[in-house]
């Protein structure tokens, strides 16, 4: 989640949700179908703190802004900005500053906190990716997730690019930073055998050259700091397969999790081990 300022539209998540709510409203809807609307397309990003209470807030600042939200609106912003202050909540990345929340808190007719409570937490702003990062990115279609890495920047793209590698044989339930340090070590890069010789050999499978940031809504950073082997690393100065959208990669990983599963059904390629990294002996573990 990217944030440029702590008001209540400052931050990538609620403009989406806003986004969403103005534009149902725009196709006909009255303001209580379009929240109804809104939720069932958010109920993903639902599922986890902050993302669930950032969502709560975003769509009663912008049910407000077209008169009264619902009433289970209401009452969950405001379970949202109470949670925003208790220091106990567990979560390092907050985009509203305590002016907007305060804001809000009484537009929706809420009580200001007790004098003894905590202040609310300071809007913190999202890390871009670092080496070592893992993250679940959420597939288009039957919201499946994969397990992906970030590298690091990539030195053959230049600034501003970032090399993201997907974990193909690391199930989300399983990704620890210890499965995925071990998962890295023994990773591969793999390419499409045309049966025409080593020139005619395809695309490096899993890894890619994605123009940062990632879309919030359909990633989710789950692990920072995980060791990236020097062979991979060394990598990074080698072109991978370019995603010149970001928004693109949920869908090329989706694709490529088709082929990787069901490989030529006529026979036309192969999944072979690439020979460049096969002859070039592994790092050992540190």
């Amino acid at each position: 989640m990217g944030a440029w300022t702590d008001d209540l539209f400052g931050n990538d998540l609620a403009c989406d949700v806003r986004d969403a709510f103005e534009s149902r409203l725009s196709r006909g809807m009255n303001s209580a179908a379009a929240a109804r609307a809104v939720l069932v397309e958010f109920r993903e990003e639902m599922e986890d703190a902050p993302e669930c209470w950032i969502i709560w807030i975003a769509l009663a600042a912008a049910q407000l802004r077209r008169g009264a939200p619902l009433p289970v609106v209401r009452k969950k912003a405001l379970q949202g900005i109470a949670w925003a202050c208790n220091p106990d909540a567990g979560s390092s990345v907050w985009p509203f500053g305590a002016p907007a929340m305060n804001s809000l808190r009484e537009a929706l007719g809420g009580k200001p906190p007790a004098a003894a409570a905590a202040p609310a937490r300071a809007a913190s702003k999202a890390q871009p990716p670092s080496p070592g990062d893992v993250v679940l990115i959420t597939l288009p279609n039957a919201g499946r997730r994969v397990v992906a890495v970030i590298l690091g920047p990539s030195r053959a793209r230049g600034p501003g690019w970032i090399r993201v590698l997907w974990l193909h044989g690391l199930t989300p339930t399983r990704a620890s930073p210890r499965a995925v340090a071990a998962a890295l070590h023994k990773w591969k890069p793999y390419r499409q055998d045309w049966h025409r010789g080593p020139e005619f050999l395809g695309r490096t499978f899993g890894e890619y050259d994605v123009e940062s940031p990632l879309p919030p809504r359909s990633t989710r950073r789950i692990a920072t700091g995980v060791p990236i082997p020097p062979r991979l690393a060394a990598r990074l100065d080698e072109p991978q397969y370019v995603v010149e959208r970001p928004s693109d990669l949920r869908y090329i990983l989706e694709n490529d999790q088709e082929e990787w599963k069901r490989g030529s059904p006529d026979g036309a390629f192969q999944w072979i081990p690439d020979p460049a990294w096969e002859q070039d002996p592994p790092s050992p573990p540190s």
